[in-house]
Formats: structure tokens, sequence, C-alpha cells
């Protein structure tokens, strides 16, 4: 009779074709959208960022430097101390920044026209005797302050903040260096290479964005596969089925299993379609094929024992208010908490918590980690938490589902 039962749970949702489009091609189109759309984001292969921008200058440096060497006589290296020579040649022109900032030197006559236009992502507008001031604001007390004058195209504010960030640096470097040479801490200019080497904390592979986001969307929509499996069960209980069912002198309890197996059945099935189809489209694949089955099973377990919760609470309070309670709320909450749109555990510790005390975000986890090298070891800790969710939620389940089968 289980068996029955389950065969007819089984049918009776196959049938329901607005249920399988929800459950298989939403998840595909989502999968296809947020891949394609974030994928150069979240992957790191998008389009380097490219600026340009115009400097102007009302005077030369060098006809300012005459000036200097008249006021102050000859000083030593004083080239190391002109603040456009360092601005243009050892920050624009550095092997850094010139990857991804084009530097222009426009005349003064075509200012106005370069501020009409959207040519550049910032103009930077050097006054006359800007140097002179700034060599006379390192030598002499209570000198003029010299100012660099910027301008930002509003329309494009990223850029805009990056070239503002960027003068920043230069005037903070620039201070501390006369600070330490006023110190004699700095008696020279010297060039030193640095050698950098990037390296990664640990030797995890990256997660791409259509990897990631056919994990997040495949267990969001299994949580769908719960709400529909309880509503079909209350229907049975609605068109008097069940009642049927108790004068047969049938055990509920074979009843209330064959929802939680069917459920089960569903769940795997529509996990293997949504990872399958990935697998052929995207080339989305576990290194692991038994682990991997092994977590989707524990997977549909936590599942098929929400669907016998929801259809206990439907019978005991003679409505299917829980089912649509669990679709048009939790089922957003549990996806949001469990990482399926965007990885919430990086905000805090608290939100990693709660993502991997959700079903959804201990599989989400377990799968992402399986997917990145890890071994069955090194993800049991999420197979647990499965185990425990299942057999806490069954337990509700049996607890509140009516001996009778309810209010008739």
């Amino acid at each position: 009779m289980f068996l029955a039962f389950m065969k007819k749970q089984f049918l009776l949702f196959v049938r329901r074709r607005q249920e399988l489009l929800i459950l298989l091609v939403m998840p595909f189109v989502l999968i296809s959208i947020l891949g394609f759309a974030l994928g150069p984001i979240m992957d790191g292969d998008g389009q380097a960022i490219q600026l340009k921008v115009a400097i102007v200058e009302h005077a030369s440096e060098k006809q300012e430097l005459e000036e200097i060497k008249n006021q102050f006589g000859e000083i030593p290296n004083v080239i190391t101390l002109l603040p456009l020579h360092i601005l243009k040649d050892q920050i624009f022109n550095s092997e850094e920044v010139k990857s991804f900032i084009t530097l222009d030197e426009i005349s003064v006559d075509k200012l106005e026209q370069a501020k009409k236009d959207s040519e550049y992502d910032a103009i930077i507008e050097v006054p006359e005797h800007f140097t002179s001031q700034t060599i006379q604001a390192v030598f002499l007390e209570n000198q003029i302050t010299p100012e660099l004058i910027l301008y930002t195209n509003e329309t494009k504010s990223l850029s805009a903040n990056i070239i503002q960030s960027l003068i920043d640096s230069f005037q903070q470097q620039y201070s501390r260096m006369v600070l330490l040479g006023k110190s004699e801490l700095l008696v020279n200019p010297m060039d030193v290479d640095i050698i950098s080497d990037i390296q990664t904390i640990d030797d995890r592979k990256p997660v791409g964005a259509k990897s990631y986001y056919t994990i997040g969307m495949s267990v969001m929509f299994v949580l769908f596969a719960a709400s529909s499996a309880s509503t079909l069960a209350y229907n049975e209980k609605r068109l008097h089925l069940f009642d049927r069912i108790l004068l047969a002198n049938v055990s509920r309890w074979s009843y209330l299993l064959s929802i939680f197996t069917s459920t089960l059945l569903l769940v795997f099935t529509q996990l293997m379609i949504l990872f399958g189809g990935t697998y052929l489209f995207y080339g989305v694949k576990f290194p692991t094929i038994t682990t991997f089955l092994l977590v989707s099973l524990m997977l549909s377990f936590v599942i098929g024992s929400i669907a016998t919760l929801l259809s206990s609470i439907n019978y005991r309070v003679n409505s299917q208010s829980a089912s649509n309670l669990f679709q048009s709320v939790f089922v957003a909450m549990l996806a949001f908490l469990g990482g399926s749109f965007f990885e919430v555990s990086s905000f805090s510790d608290f939100f990693n918590m709660a993502g991997n005390l959700t079903p959804n975000g201990a599989a989400m986890s377990a799968y992402i980690k399986l997917m990145q090298g890890d071994s069955l070891v090194e993800i049991s800790n999420h197979l647990y938490e499965l185990a425990i969710l299942t057999i806490i939620l069954l337990s509700i389940a049996i607890t509140l589902f009516p001996k009778k089968g309810g209010i008739a």
C-alpha cells in the first residue's frame, strides 16, 4: 500500500505542468540570466576599466623652475620636489597606472571645450605659479597654500572617485616626503624595486558565476517542491480522499511516509535534471560524483521532511495556508540567508552561521566546497546539519499530524 501511495503522489505531481515549469524551466532561465550578467564580475574576466584624464598647465614647470632658482638659488635634487614632475612622471606614467589611465596634456585655450565635452573622465587644471608656491610652502612658513583644480564628469561617478583617490594619494605622499625631508630622515631619493608575489590563502579552485548560480538556483527551487507537494496532499484531504484511505483501515503513517518519500524522489530527480542540464549546456560539473550524489540525497531528505511538516500543519489547521506562507515568504528568506543570490556569509559571522543552519544554505556550502575540491570529510559537517534537520522536522511532522485526519 505504501508503494501505491508513493506512486500516486509522484504521478499527481508530474501531471501538473505549471509546477514542473516552475521547478525545472525557471531555474535554467535564472541561471542563464544571472550567470551571463554577473559572470564578468564574479569570474574576473570582464573588460578592464579605462580612464582618460586631461591636464592643463597655465605655466610650464620649466619656467617656474627658473623663478625658484632666482629666489632660492641652486637647490640640490630640486627635481624631486617638483609636484607636477612627480604627478605626471612617477604617478600617471607608472606602469600600474598607465594600464588603465591615459593622461593627455592640453592647452589652456582648449580647457572650456574639454569641460563641455564628455571625452575626459577628469580634467586637472594647474594654476599659474603652482610649482613655485609649492616650493615656497616647503621652505618658508605661512605661504599661500598651492591648489590643484579637479573637474570630474558627474555621469561617471566611479571614474571620478578613482581619479580623486589618486590625487589625494599624491597629495598625502608629497606631504609625507616633505616632512621626512625637513626631519632629515630623507637624505637622497632612492629608486627601490619592489617584487610582489600574489598568492592565494589556499589551493581551492574559484567558483565561476554559472557554477555559483547553478547551485544557488537549484537549492532554492527545491524548496518550491516542498510547498507544491504539501498542497497536493491537502487537496486530497479537501476532496475527502484521505477520509476514504482511513476508512479502508490503512495506517496514516503509511500515508505520511508516502508524502515524505515521493517528495524525496521528486527533489532528487529535479536536482539531477538541473545539474545534468547545466553540465551539458554550461559545463558545470563536480570532481567527485559519489559525494555529489550523497549531498543531493541528503538535501532531498530535508526537503521531503519539510513537505511532510507542511502537510501535517495543513491537516491540523484544515487549510493550505502553511504551504502558501512557506512559498510566498519563507522560500525568499531561506534563499537570502542561504546565499542563492549573493554570498551573504561575507557580511558577518552571524549571517554565515544563520545561512549554514538553513537546509538550502548547508547544501549550497557543501556543493561549493565539493566543487572547489574538498573531500567528503571536509564537508561532513554540512551533511550532519542536513541529517539533523531531517530528523527534527520529521519528528515535528509526526507529532502534529492528526490521528484521524483532523477536521473533516
